[in-house]
């Protein structure tokens, strides 16, 4: 019935369904009566009622047209659009009933939507629950309906949709209460539920690729409830030993520009890690970065980053880390005269400006269920800087609500790196690599990436990558923080960007596991490679400890 009236045949009826055996008595028959009776063109679409908001708008909102044939779910669509609209505007309990009116001898119906907008509705009063740790003016700047303004639907959303996106909010509900004694007031009740969003820790992650990490440290996205990011640690990996400290204060203005600063130091030591070039490396970061937000959905920000940083070669250092720090003021020295460097050491002072610009409608940070997030990034050392280059980068995410629980996400990503002035090539430390949970699961971390003399990944000046994502609730469990996934993932990074070819990206389909638990987060990964070269190193199960 639902789908002949969707086709404009308002008199098709059901006459009869008659249900009889088979012969052998092994099956049924359903005969099915039916009568499709004519199919109706609309004639006219027309407006009555009272206008309150300007009828030119309205008609354009509208989803149904004249000289169309008559759709029930089209008419539908548009008495709910014209709800929403009067909504915006304070009207929150308007009706839009539909008439029509049909000339069966012409086959046409004139539809007319009567709307009765009812009172303006303001709310009196917001009540903020469940906040035990968070304080409620931090919950309530992120707020768009406001109290004494009038109530309207689609800033309950936006408030909503914020609240979540917050690292330390799991979820948010924004219930209605109809004060008693009018009829034009209401009060809002706002039920959050808060996630752990850091504490203080001392242990030990793991991930297949850069092994046990040891961390200890300070990290709260909500410190003292005000919610400020606080965040000192110190992080030991095969590779790296990192101390930092970060603060982030996202309303540092009454209007919402955010300010961070951070200090870290960091020794690297690649020798024992086959999946990076060999190097050694001892740097020392400042940074100062300001977010000015444009709209409750985008957001610019700017940071500058002041970095000394210390590399060493060895004797199993790779021809390519010789060349570029012989070529760029480093001190070489060779085992014979006249013969190739076998240690080479350089120091170089850097002052980076970076910027980004982000549109973020997601309904959450974590386990998105739909909304899009699009990212343009750049970053520039100053010209008087030691190393001159710059990078350019690219993300794009799109979630779709397939069901409450299901959602379909498409993820992209693209990276470009160059120099410019008297840097010869973009710094070997700061080259693209991929591959490994967080980009191209199934291959091992940083190997998706050109290789230097010796075989190990050197990185590459361009980056790209996809991934399709099908996510859901593991079945008989009913942990909301654990979700299961079907994917596929696709990358790869080039030398340069005319050596991109679509046939070299390496792709992996598999399914995966993601759980917010009290320690962190955890995600695990079994895979099968797609497209793999000669000298790929892969990886069927993957297993990562503290970020998701």
């Amino acid at each position: 019935q639902t789908f002949y009236l969707n086709r404009g045949f308002l008199k098709f009826r059901i006459e009869s369904a008659q249900i009889s055996l088979s012969p052998e008595r092994e099956g049924i028959y359903i005969t099915v009566h039916v009568s499709e009776g004519r199919r109706f063109v609309v004639r006219e679409v027309a407006l009555s009622g009272v206008f309150v908001v300007d009828r030119q708008e309205l008609v354009r909102g509208m989803a149904i047209r004249a000289g169309e044939y008559f759709s029930n779910a089209r008419m539908q669509d548009t008495s709910a659009r014209l709800t929403e609209r009067l909504g915006e505007d304070g009207y929150a309990f308007a009706k839009v009933n539909p008439i029509t009116e049909l000339d069966e001898e012409q086959g046409e119906v004139a539809i007319n939507f009567f709307i009765d907008p009812g009172q303006r509705v303001y709310v009196r009063r917001i009540e903020i629950v469940g906040n035990d740790s968070t304080q409620d003016e931090v919950l309530r700047r992120e707020l768009r309906q406001i109290e004494g303004g009038w109530l309207s639907p689609p800033l309950l959303e936006r408030s909503r949709r914020r609240l979540q996106r917050l690292e330390y909010i799991e979820s948010a509900e924004i219930e209605q209460l109809r004060v008693p004694g009018t009829a034009d007031q209401v009060d809002l009740k706002v039920t959050v539920t808060e996630r752990l969003a850091g504490n203080f820790s001392i242990g030990a992650g793991f991930s297949s690729g850069s092994g046990l990490t040891l961390a200890t440290g300070i990290e709260q996205e909500n410190f003292l409830g005000s919610g400020n990011r606080v965040g000192f640690h110190f992080n030991n990996s095969d590779t790296a030993r990192r101390y930092s400290f970060d603060f982030y204060n996202p309303y540092y203005t009454i209007n919402g520009v955010s300010r961070g600063f951070g200090i870290s130091t960091r020794r690297v030591d690649t020798s024992d890690n086959n999946n990076l070039t060999e190097y050694k490396s001892r740097d020392f970061l400042v940074y100062l970065s300001y977010g000015i937000p444009i709209s409750d959905e985008s957001f610019f920000s700017f940071t500058t980053r002041v970095q000394r940083i210390n590399l060493d070669s060895s004797a199993a250092s790779t021809p390519e880390v010789f060349a570029f720090l012989r070529d760029h003021d480093g001190n070489c020295r060779a085992a014979a005269a006249g013969g190739e460097p076998t240690f080479c050491e350089a120091s170089y002072n850097n002052l980076a400006l970076a910027g980004a610009f982000r549109f973020d409608t997601r309904d959450r940070s974590l386990f998105t269920r739909d909304g899009s997030l699009r990212e343009v990034s750049a970053q520039m050392t100053v010209p008087f800087s030691d190393l001159t280059y710059y990078t350019l980068g690219y993300r794009q995410e799109e979630h779709f609500r397939l069901t409450d629980d299901v959602s379909f996400a498409v993820m992209g990503e693209l990276a470009y790196g160059s120099d410019y002035g008297d840097t010869a090539d973009l710094p070997f430390f700061e080259k693209f690599v991929t591959g490994g949970p967080r980009s191209v699961r199934g291959y091992k971390v940083n190997t998706l990436a050109p290789r230097d003399a010796i075989g190990r990944p050197f990185g590459g000046n361009f980056k790209a990558g996809y991934s399709t994502e099908l996510t859901f609730p593991v079945p008989y469990v009913t942990e909301a923080n654990l979700r299961g996934a079907v994917f596929f993932d696709s990358g790869y990074v080039f030398e340069e960007f005319d050596d991109f070819e679509l046939g070299d990206m390496r792709a992996s389909v598999g399914i995966g596991f993601s759980w917010l638990s009290p320690l962190g987060g955890v995600s695990m990964s079994v895979s099968a490679p797609i497209n793999r070269q000669t000298g790929d190193k892969t990886e069927s199960f993957q297993f990562n400890l503290g970020i998701l």
